[in-house]
């Protein structure tokens, strides 16, 4: 008997089971002893430190009380002299290292371990701790340790355990084999029986070898063996002797129970049906497969009948062989009595019928197949139409021209889009018509002939380009159209008009390189042109000038008339310059009111003469602000590649220091870039500060402090500020703070990089302690000149998976207001990407409380002049209360920055600022307590 699965002996099933559950058993042991070990050793090391931190807090705090730093390397030395302190160091009130032992005061001291860090297979541990005395602390120790001889003795410990049960598993495991394998084999020997005797083998015997279970099942199994062999011996008699009668008759015999099952059928099954009396006899709805479909249903029904009713009865059927051919037959049946009455079925008959219907059935086929057939045309027909007409409307409402040429060259359709791009006469029909005809009808076409509009002028035209002469911009595709069989039909051509979309890019081209205010060329298209143009200097070997200009007392046209008046002055120039400017020179706006002018092939004679016009022009620039007559004056710095500089950074930061020259000289003039003047120890320091920025941002020296800014009514920490700081590449004890170099930056354009650093750190800290609150930090107003710094944040946010809320961006009002719309636009997608956005120096431009309305910024940091001595400066309080009620009515939150005395914060409140920030809270510092409460939790 064929098994309906794979045959797996139960000895190997037993052995696999065992070895299974032992390797789980193992598995949990494994773990629950790792589990343990780990909470060991983390609990020892623990008290360890805890015992020490007491120890050593005793023993150092009186020294720290009395700022003895001897005594206190002496104890320190003492205490690491036992051998189980590996270094001691002790940092004042200040966070300064004041004495060590085992450790170079000099160096940086590791960081703390956590106690996960104890099972990572660190052999050291290092801690920190408070020396205090009385609940004064005088200082902070760093001090660490060897732990290897910990967690050498809880390995030693976990091995032993580990080797005590693997032999406990291995002993269980070799006494189970022992005693199931003797099991296994009698059972195999009984299945190997059975199997035989399935099959018809005689005399199949199993020896009884035990007096248990196992023997019991073998005497039965032979006396089950010895009752079978003989009942089937008396059974094939009985079936040879019905054989030798029913086997030779005409029909196809058989024999139905009540039930419906098949009891005996004879031979003759084959030559009738083609299916063998084997083959009936294992169909479970006999005789429903030796039927048609088509009378199958009935013939079921008066069979059902018949044995109900115990009658007799003949039908014509049409039968259905093996091979699926269809043949009439008739069937007779009645039924079959026992010798007792009983009844035992029907006794059924099968006789071929099949010479005397093939005409008729032929004939009856053919209509039915003739009208079949028409059904089936008349579907198709009325599909065909249908799909024709959805086409049709489908290609009719689009708005790409489609146009149907065949074989022959002719037009076999076109849409309505096509009549409008080709401007085709109305009462025009193209279709039917030759191609060069249509084409000639046309009226709205490239001004040039086009031979390759042709359809089939191409064996496989690509996509094209056309300037109609309406001055439309279609775009046209040729695809091949041909029949199942591969022949050619023809082609369609589809013309797209994409005028709009080529309009779109090139606006997109003009905004990406092209001031919005001005329509100059912006710094993105100056820094491209600028490295261009060194580059084709070099090969050349010609000179290319540098033009650096801005507008004098242009800041005060800002604060005094607003940003408008100074967006009008700003477009007035532009266009005065432009008048100036030859076709091979070009113009930019850097932002705000820089201009820079850049000059290929450039001599110097000519340069002072254009840089003479620039003056000029500038100075004839008359406008009229709320009746009072302005003039505007600019100071114009010139420098040339490679007489004044190496590089394009050398080149720009030169004349931009001529610039500076020339505002020295009086200002409204111009001076070409001379090292020898003056202003030589500015600029060589500026260098000096960009090569120590640079060499900051190579070597990792910025630093990050933080100071808490604070909810004003309960003085709870709702966010940090983070502030930047420089350690001195030439002496790293030194830290050097933002005021030394971030004007330098600004100049050089390494502010951005440094912005990005900031975002950058902060994204990353906010990322690795989830518990930490929201970060604020500072962008320069160079940021906004920076297109991508936007998605530069949102990006960071995104890849770390960071809820935007827990940044604030802080841009300064001056800078926001003296570039608005860039500001305007940088903020809105800065708000858009969920960050807070706060406007710093609040107040310090009074005149721009009017663009509040453009500067979307949810909170406003109120500028520090406004809070130094603002419980004794009567003026600032009333500014504070104005700057206050109106964040308010415009739905913003407030800031108040240099909050250094009780008295100041308590009238804060009192006024409804809603956040303070300042030393009397607390002071910016690396090691803000914020963190070391998430670091500790």
């Amino acid at each position: 008997m064929r098994r309906p699965y794979p045959y797996i002996p139960l000895r190997t099933k037993l052995i696999a089971t065992t070895v299974i559950v032992q390797l789980v058993l193992l598995l949990l042991l494994v773990i629950n002893f790792s589990r343990i070990t780990e909470h060991l050793t983390q609990d020892i090391v623990e008290r360890r430190v805890s015992e020490l931190n007491t120890l050593l807090s005793a023993a150092l705090a009186p020294s720290m009380m009395a700022s003895d730093f001897a005594e206190s390397a002496d104890i320190m030395e003492e205490m690491r002299s036992t051998g189980q302190l590996d270094y001691l160091v002790i940092f004042d009130r200040k966070g300064r290292a004041v004495a060590a032992s085992g450790w170079m005061l000099n160096q940086p001291v590791p960081a703390s371990s956590s106690l996960r860090s104890v099972t990572s297979g660190n052999n050291h541990f290092h801690a920190a701790t408070t020396l205090s005395l009385a609940g004064q602390v005088y200082g902070e120790l760093r001090y660490g340790f060897t732990i290897q001889h910990v967690i050498r003795s809880v390995q030693e410990l976990y091995w032993q355990s580990m080797m005590i049960v693997g032999i406990s598993i291995l002993l269980s495991s070799w006494i189970l084999i022992l005693f199931g394998l003797p099991l296994t084999k009698a059972l195999g020997r009984l299945a190997q029986a059975t199997d035989a005797l399935a099959v018809g083998a005689e005399n199949v015997r199993l020896p009884v070898e035990r007096n248990d279970e196992i023997g019991q099942l073998a005497t039965s199994f032979n006396g089950m063996a010895d009752q079978l062999r003989w009942r089937m011996e008396a059974l094939k008699q009985n079936e040879r002797r019905l054989h030798a009668i029913a086997n030779h008759t005409p029909g196809c015999e058989m024999w139905i129970e009540p039930s419906g099952r098949l009891v005996w059928i004879n031979p003759e099954a084959v030559r009738i049906t083609g299916f063998s009396p084997e083959d009936c006899m294992a169909m479970p709805d006999f005789p429903a497969p030796l039927i048609s479909a088509s009378d199958r249903a009935d013939m079921q029904r008066r069979l059902k009948e018949g044995m109900a009713q115990r009658s007799r009865e003949e039908v014509e059927f049409c039968g259905l062989k093996d091979d699926g051919t269809e043949y009439w037959a008739i069937m007779s049946w009645l039924p079959i009595i026992g010798h007792e009455g009983e009844f035992l079925g029907l006794r059924a008959s099968i006789r071929d019928a099949s010479l005397e219907k093939d005409s008729q059935v032929v004939l009856s086929q053919a209509v039915i197949e003739l009208q079949h057939a028409q059904a089936m045309q008349q579907r198709y027909l009325d599909s065909a139409v249908e799909e024709k007409a959805r086409l049709t409307a489908l290609l009719g409402a689009m708005n790409i021209g489609i146009l149907f040429v065949d074989r022959h060259d002719r037009v076999t359709y076109h849409n309505r889009a096509l009549v409008d791009q080709w401007l085709l006469p109305a009462d025009f029909v193209a279709a039917g018509q030759p191609f060069a005809l249509v084409w000639r009808t046309a009226t709205n076409l490239p001004p040039q002939a086009a031979p390759q509009l042709s359809p089939l002028a191409l064996p496989h035209p690509v996509p094209d380009e056309l300037k109609m002469e309406d001055g439309r911009v279609i775009l046209q595709h040729c695809h091949p159209v041909q029949a199942d069989t591969g022949e050619a039909l023809g082609r369609v051509w589809v013309f797209e008009d994409i005028t709009e979309i080529r309009k779109a890019s090139e606006r997109l081209i003009f905004l990406a390189e092209r001031d919005s205010l001005t329509g100059l060329y912006n710094r993105h298209r100056f820094q491209q042109d600028l490295d261009r143009e060194l580059a084709l200097a070099e090969r050349q070997g010609w000179q290319c000038g540098l033009l650096f200009f801005d507008l004098d007392e242009f800041k005060y046209v800002n604060d005094t008339f607003g940003h408008g008046a100074g967006d009008q002055v700003l477009i007035r120039v532009a266009r005065e310059i432009e008048l100036q400017v030859r076709q091979s020179e070009m113009l930019y706006r850097l932002g705000g009111d820089e201009f820079a002018l850049l000059i290929p092939d450039a001599v110097l004679d000519s340069i002072g003469i254009l840089a003479e016009r620039i003056v000029a022009s500038v100075a004839k620039v008359k406008m009229d602000f709320e009746g009072q007559l302005l003039r505007m004056g600019t100071s114009v710095g010139v420098a040339l590649y490679p007489m004044h500089a190496t590089g394009g950074e050398d080149l720009v930061a030169n004349a931009d220091l001529a610039m500076y020259q020339a505002k020295g000289a009086g200002k409204n003039t111009w001076r070409v870039y001379s090292p020898d003047q003056t202003m030589m120890s500015e600029l060589v320091d500026r260098w000096n500060w960009s090569d120590r920025i640079q060499t900051a941002l190579d070597k990792g020296l910025f630093e990050l402090h933080f100071q808490g800014i604070y909810e004003a009514s309960r003085q709870q920490l709702t966010h940090l500020e983070a502030l930047l700081r420089m350690r001195d590449p030439d002496d790293s004890s030194r830290m050097i703070p933002p005021g030394h170099f971030i004007a330098i930056a600004e100049k050089t354009g390494k502010i951005v990089e440094i912005d990005r650093w900031v975002i950058r750190h902060v994204i990353t800290m906010l990322a690795a302690q989830p518990g930490l609150p929201p970060i604020a930090v500072n962008l320069s107003g160079r940021s906004f000149d920076d297109p991508a710094m936007s998605e530069f944040i949102a990006r960071e946010l995104q890849t770390n998976q960071i809820d935007p809320a827990r940044l604030y961006v802080e841009v300064t009002e001056t800078a926001a207001v003296s570039d608005l719309q860039d500001a305007e636009q940088f903020i809105d997608a800065l708000r858009r990407a969920g960050c807070h956005v706060c406007l710093d120096d609040f107040g310090a431009g009074f005149s721009s409380f009017t663009y509040l309305k453009h500067l979307k910024a949810d909170v406003l940091k109120i500028d520090g002049q406004f809070v130094r001595n603002l419980a004794q400066d009567a003026d600032s309080q009333v500014f504070v209360q104005g700057m206050v009620a109106m964040a308010h009515g415009l739905g913003k939150l407030t800031v108040a920055e240099f909050v250094e005395d009780r008295a100041t914060l308590e009238m804060l409140i009192n006024f409804g600022v809603d956040m303070v920030q300042g030393y009397y809270l607390d002071q910016p510092q690396a090691n803000h307590p914020a963190l070391i409460r998430v670091k500790q939790t």
